[in-house]
């Protein structure tokens, strides 16, 4: 047995033992700090995670709004534009923590509620989550019934939100029907940080002769080729064609009803062209037969 100390060791011998006890040292204060900085963090992240499905997180996703739902005088007015316009909703779908996807609806029944189906086309909404229906002034959450891409129409329940049912008409619209829009208008607030929802209410008419055709689109853009994409399904699937209406909308007020001066409700507002100042609608037939295929009709 050798009961030499450190002070017989030879000198250099006697340095490396020091440089190795000193990298040992070293080494495990480094892992003990990098378990002190990390244990923390991976706990949070499973809290997160435990926490942050998709129906919490399409919850703290949803920007503040602010919801005005006057119409003008003279619709006020009139009782059967009042009660199909009174009828629309707007409607806030979340998509991440600084973005959420807006657009606007009526109501056909009690607790549902109709809009463009590419309104819910990303986000939670995709898996019926996160929906939330500003009716009146309530604010509704909402689930997806019937989503069409083709059709571009799609069903929201909306438990809540009370009307009786709205009268759809498939009539073929003619070049001096009168007709009627309404929805909601979205700006940002970047003062008080929060949406404005604002419902709007204009006239339009028909433009008949004004056909969509894919050739005149901008394939080269996303838009573009979707709708191409879809004006091509609804012909191989025999749906009536977009049909054509004076003045462009703007972003947001997709799923707008157009109805007559009865308040029967004509088509939804699917499509904008600003170059040509027109906008294309889902026509009253295929609404109709939404609500066929859906067995409220």
């Amino acid at each position: 047995m050798d009961n030499r100390s450190d002070d017989d060791l030879p000198q250099g011998l006697r340095s490396r033992s020091k440089t190795i006890a000193l990298y040992i040292v070293t080494t495990i204060l480094g892992i003990l700090i990098l378990l002190l900085i990390t244990i923390p963090f991976i706990a949070a992240s499973e809290k997160l995670q435990e926490q942050d499905t998709p129906a919490t997180a399409a919850h703290r996703y949803l920007l503040e709004t602010s919801v005005d739902t006057s119409l003008p005088s003279w619709v006020e007015n009139d009782a059967k534009l009042r009660r199909t316009a009174e009828r629309t909703v707007a409607i806030q779908i979340p998509r991440t923590r600084t973005s959420n996807s807006f657009g606007s609806g009526f109501l056909v029944s009690s607790g549902v509620v109709m809009s463009a189906a590419h309104v819910a086309k990303t986000g939670f909404a995709d898996a019926g989550l996160g929906i939330v229906v500003h009716c009146g002034t309530k604010h509704i959450e909402g689930t997806l019934l019937t989503h069409d891409p083709v059709s571009d129409v799609m069903l929201i329940s909306a438990q809540g939100c009370v009307a009786d049912e709205t009268a759809i008409d498939p009539r073929e619209l003619e070049v001096n029907d009168p007709l009627h829009i309404c929805g909601f208008k979205f700006m940002y607030d970047p003062n008080r940080d929060l949406i404005h929802v604002q419902r709007y209410f204009e006239m339009t008419s028909p433009i008949p002769q004004a056909i969509l055709e894919a050739r005149n689109l901008d394939l080269h853009s996303p838009d573009g080729k979707d709708i191409a994409r879809r004006l091509y399904l609804m012909q191989e699937q025999g749906l009536p064609r977009l049909q054509a209406i004076s003045g462009a909308m703007i972003q947001g007020q997709s799923g707008s009803p157009i109805f007559d001066d009865e308040g029967a409700v004509v088509g939804m507002l699917v499509i904008t062209s600003p170059r040509f100042n027109r906008s294309f609608i889902v026509p009253g037939a295929t609404l109709a037969k939404t609500m066929r295929d859906a067995h409220l009709r």
